[in-house]
């Protein structure tokens, strides 16, 4: 899987590139092929997410594993859950991303505000306002 200490791994993101599938997998010196299947969702105008069941959709990863399979290619693809790692094995998936920026941000932001939501929560609790501003200069200014 490796080529010169370097692995030339072809990202399929979109809904042209499962259409020429066959081509990108063919080309010398590709090593792993890396389904995108957020973006091909997107260019196939189906909501985003990392997996689905829309036949047409269900018809493009299918073209781009078959093609891969072809020309004897890993696949790489994402797996966010116990489920979905154990399906992409099964279809012979060599490597598993579990996260993505994305991903890890939103949650990172999410759980912030979330304390931020239990820190007034607790505050209004113990008998106290919350500050506002003051209507000066839109700070609370000490009040």
């Amino acid at each position: 899987m490796w080529t010169n200490n370097a692995a030339v791994i072809m990202q399929i993101e979109s809904a042209e590139g499962a259409k020429n599938a066959e081509e990108i997998c063919a080309v010398p010196g590709v090593d792993a092929i890396m389904i995108g299947t957020g973006d091909l969702r997107l260019s196939m105008r189906l909501p985003f997410g990392f997996d689905g069941v829309e036949p047409e959709y269900l018809n493009a990863i299918n073209a781009i594993e078959t093609a891969a399979g072809k020309n004897n290619l890993p696949l790489v693809g994402f797996a966010l859950n116990g489920l979905a790692v154990e399906a992409k094995l099964k279809k012979g998936y060599q490597c598993l991303m579990v996260s993505a920026d994305m991903i890890a941000l939103i949650a990172g932001q999410s759980q912030g505000l979330a304390m931020a939501r239990t820190a007034v929560s607790e505050f209004k609790t113990v008998g106290k306002k919350v500050p506002t501003a003051n209507g000066a200069n839109g700070v609370v200014n000490g009040q």
